[in-house]
């Protein structure tokens, strides 16, 4: 008898869409997995005034998703195993793709700031953090 060894390979599927209603429930609880409960109202707003919003998919497994509406990027969350691996970034260069000019809504969070600003993104005279396709010229 003659032993042989079987080698499998395995590919995961890795795929960017745009949010779909029927995501509603898997998008929820990821957000419920990364946010505070009090922040829930808010994403339920967002959702609902949602605009082409792009998400991460792998294996059918939603692991990140950006929230965008009226040209406003409400959110954009990743699952706590899939952080530091670029998929944030491929999120918001779909968005930024999709929206060349685009507003955050208020960031807190110093590391999170940074991000945004090595994206292109900066502060505006509003205290709200824009990136556009163009300079703007502030009178």
């Amino acid at each position: 008898m003659i032993a042989t060894d079987s080698i499998f390979l395995v590919y995961e599927q890795r795929m960017i869409r745009n949010l779909k209603q029927t995501d509603y429930a898997v998008t929820k609880q990821l957000f419920n997995d990364v946010f505070v409960m009090s922040e829930m109202p808010n994403f339920i707003v967002a959702w609902r005034q949602r605009d082409a919003s792009p998400s991460y998919w792998i294996d059918d497994i939603l692991v990140g998703a950006a929230i965008v509406g009226s040209k406003k990027l409400h959110y954009i969350f990743i699952h706590d195993e899939y952080r530091d691996h670029g998929i944030g970034t491929k999120l918001l260069k779909a968005v930024i793709a999709a929206y060349p000019t685009i507003h955050l809504t208020s960031v807190d969070d110093p590391d999170v700031k940074q991000w945004y600003i090595k994206n292109g993104f900066r502060l505006s005279k509003d205290c709200v953090y824009v990136r556009h396709e163009h300079n703007l010229r502030f009178k």
